[in-house]
């Protein structure tokens, strides 16, 4: 958890520095240097956020899940919302694979930087759909893989 929370800051930091460093507004009197590595590092930083972000998340995703059912006054656990909930997750999870391929995460990752953008004409929403499933996908490996740990624990 500690080591995933230093990756997950260092990534924060060096979207915020090279941000800076990019911006052409912000800092602008300043006139400080921006060049192609600043803004490979910028994106490379973006993309780790993803996989980081959601592993976090998924740390934690019991926790969460706890509050919303506290905040939603949700008694008890049905059969059918566990089988709802437990299907919803996959879904997002294999449309997370499919982004990640589509998105080209891999490459991004690695700093195989490329100028692809997203393209205009698709909406806006899809955007934001196709991040969240990626940083999802994360969500649910790094909990299930926790639910299977824990269940290898009590079984010794």
């Amino acid at each position: 958890m500690t080591a995933l929370n230093l990756l997950l800051a260092c990534a924060m930091a060096a979207l915020i520095i090279t941000g800076l460093l990019h911006s052409r507004t912000v800092l602008a009197f300043l006139r400080l240097p921006s060049d192609m590595a600043i803004r490979l590092i910028h994106t490379s930083a973006a993309y780790w956020c993803l996989p980081l972000i959601g592993a976090h998340l998924g740390l934690h995703w019991g926790m969460i899940m706890k509050a919303f059912r506290k905040m939603l006054r949700i008694k008890g656990e049905t059969r059918i919302r566990k089988t709802l909930m437990r299907g919803l997750a996959l879904a997002i999870a294999v449309c997370g694979v499919w982004s990640s391929f589509d998105r080209d995460m891999f490459s991004k990752l690695f700093l195989g930087f490329s100028f692809d953008y997203w393209q205009e004409e698709r909406p806006a929403i899809v955007f934001f759909a196709v991040n969240l499933s990626i940083m999802g996908l994360y969500v649910f490996m790094t909990y299930y893989v926790l639910v299977l740990l824990e269940r290898g624990k009590q079984k010794r």
